[in-house]
């Protein structure tokens, strides 16, 4: 039995040539029993090959999946290292905090937050500025990186610097480079978003209740998914009356002046 293969994959049996370019075949069912049958009515093909052929859109549908497979098998491998190496983190900061020396110094948060510098257990940073900022990653603020024009090249990690006092108060400052030069920003870190964000909407209330949060600030933490209790969000809200019933008492003030102005100037004409 001659058998060949058509362009879609199927098995048939070639019949006979019907001249130099058709051939007649039937194709090929393969029964219960795994033996190859040929069945079905008898056809005209073109074109046949001795091995079973593949479109190239197939064959990159296969490769992609193969690819695809590849990429999840070294995604789970990677989480798997990322889980032990957070644990041998929390390990060694446990390790760190369990220092009797530093306990006696420092209070829980400061010395939960100098185990977090040690250990390497920082996600994300909140910058003590004047005005609430998103937080934002430490591995992205760590790194002195040189632009230039097109270029970008690491240069290594900004330095951070420890500052504290007799009474266990510790900040932290990140400089511009790497060399301690330039400016520098006060920096609070934390192993988590969540925390980050628990850390921005504390310091939104106080600022609320010393009337000195900007509108801008509480767009900032309302897009960070704060949501203000009914004593802190009145307050706000009161300010900000107050302070556009000033803005339009001014304004006021501003139109009658000018109208005064306006007046004076057509009785002179």
């Amino acid at each position: 039995m001659d058998c060949k293969y058509l362009s879609d994959g199927r098995k048939v049996v070639v019949v006979g040539a019907l001249n130099n370019q058709e051939t007649i075949v039937q194709e090929i069912f393969v029964a219960k029993n795994g033996d190859e049958i040929p069945g079905g009515e008898r056809f005209v093909v073109k074109s046949l090959h001795d091995q079973p052929v593949k479109s190239y859109k197939e064959k990159a549908a296969e490769k992609a999946e193969q690819q695809e497979a590849e990429c999840r098998a070294k995604i789970e491998r990677l989480n798997i290292e990322e889980r032990a190496l957070r644990m041998q983190i929390a390990a060694r900061k446990d390790i760190f905090k369990s220092s009797t020396r530093l306990a006696s110094i420092l209070n829980e948060q400061e010395l939960d937050r100098l185990a977090m510098f040690m250990s390497g257990d920082i996600e994300y940073v909140v910058i003590n500025s004047y005005a609430i900022r998103n937080p934002v990653k430490f591995i992205d603020i760590i790194q002195d990186i040189d632009r230039l024009g097109y270029s970008v090249r690491y240069e290594g990690l900004k330095l951070i610097s420890m500052l504290g006092s007799s009474e266990g108060d510790i900040s932290y400052r990140i400089n511009q480079y790497r060399d301690g030069s330039g400016g520098w920003d006060e920096i609070v870190p934390f192993s988590s978003h969540e925390q980050a964000v628990k850390y921005l909407a504390k310091r939104a209330c106080e600022k609320i209740m010393q009337d000195r949060l900007s509108p801008d600030e509480y767009k900032t933490c309302l897009a960070l998914g704060i949501v203000f209790d009914r004593t802190h969000a009145d307050k706000y809200l009161e300010k900000q009356s107050e302070a556009a019933k000033k803005r339009l008492e001014d304004l006021e003030k501003q139109s009658r002046k000018i109208r005064v102005e306006m007046e004076a100037l057509r009785g002179g004409l």
